[in-house]
């Protein structure tokens, strides 16, 4: 397994120590030069096809990224772009090859759709490649629906679906507990 040598990491445990514990979303520090460089290589060298991650874009906030940690270990980044103030576009959701098919793509688009519903989003959309299957029926199953196709959208021959789900005034304080009662567990189980 090669890890980026910017990235530390712990020692993987085996998955079998790590299956019960909740995931928990860490906002990255744009304000540290470090951790942006982090988890732009992070993401670069995880990210199967697409755009890069800029650091710039991270740099001035035009995108909240977060590390996924599972226990004490970093499974995965995630973020959102915040478009006005009440959409959020979820983007660069990666996980870690050594974390990929054992159901953390779920956790992990959850939980940054839980930390924008928390920060006042009413609705959050994303774009995904069509040739994504998991993660257009991660969004499926979420409750996500198509509102568009987008013929080239990165570039000649990668071609996306756009899906969006809206959210009641209610579902903030539901994503806020959630995360909180994550966070807790998570201390716990460390």
């Amino acid at each position: 397994m090669k890890v980026p040598q910017v990235f530390e990491m712990h020692s993987f445990r085996k998955w079998s120590e790590m299956a019960d514990m909740p995931m928990v979303l860490k906002e990255v520090n744009r304000n540290s030069v470090a951790e942006c460089k982090k988890v732009v290589r992070f993401v670069n060298d995880h990210l199967e096809r697409g755009l890069p991650l800029e650091y710039e874009s991270l740099r001035k906030g035009k995108i909240v990224m977060f590390w996924a940690y599972v226990g004490k270990e970093v499974v995965g980044a995630t973020g959102f772009y915040p478009r006005t103030p009440l959409l959020a576009e979820s983007a660069k959701t990666v996980l870690h090859p050594q974390f990929r098919g054992k159901g953390l793509g779920v956790e992990l688009s959850q939980a940054v759709e839980d930390e924008a519903v928390a920060r006042g989003y009413r609705k959050v959309f994303t774009t995904i490649y069509v040739s994504n299957l998991p993660m257009i029926f991660i969004k499926l199953k979420q409750g996500y629906h198509f509102e568009g196709y987008h013929r080239d959208h990165d570039r000649p021959g990668l071609h996306e679906y756009s899906l969006g789900k809206n959210f009641p005034e209610s579902a903030q304080q539901k994503a806020i507990e959630k995360i909180r009662r994550n966070r807790a567990l998570n201390k716990k189980i460390r």
